[in-house]
């Protein structure tokens, strides 16, 4: 079975970076001490392999729900950002299925 996003934000969300370290670090989201990461970069993390096809088609059913229900249109990572916990980012991806 794949890992989804989700599954990872559940395990360590932030905001401001694509991944944190447990030691608070900024770093890449594919670094392999990643373990925190925003919706862009578990996203990445996830879907990188699959980025002409299953990647592609990730983001872009986030960026609609986000623009159809939350009027939101711009990068996955400020409305990330302006969120004040990992709550609704885990909703919408589960919402997905990511």
């Amino acid at each position: 079975m794949q890992l989804k996003a989700y599954q990872l934000i559940e395990q360590g969300w932030c905001r401001h970076s694509f991944a944190y370290t447990w030691y608070g670090k900024s770093v890449e989201w594919s670094h392999q001490d990643a373990a925190a990461w925003c919706i862009t970069g578990a996203l990445l993390r996830v879907y990188v392999g699959e980025l002409g096809c299953g990647g592609a088609r990730a983001f872009k059913l986030v960026e609609a729900y986000l623009e159809k229900f939350h009027k939101h249109r711009g990068f996955l990572s400020d409305w990330n950002d302006q969120q004040s916990s990992s709550v609704p980012v885990v909703r919408l991806l589960k919402h997905l299925n990511l």
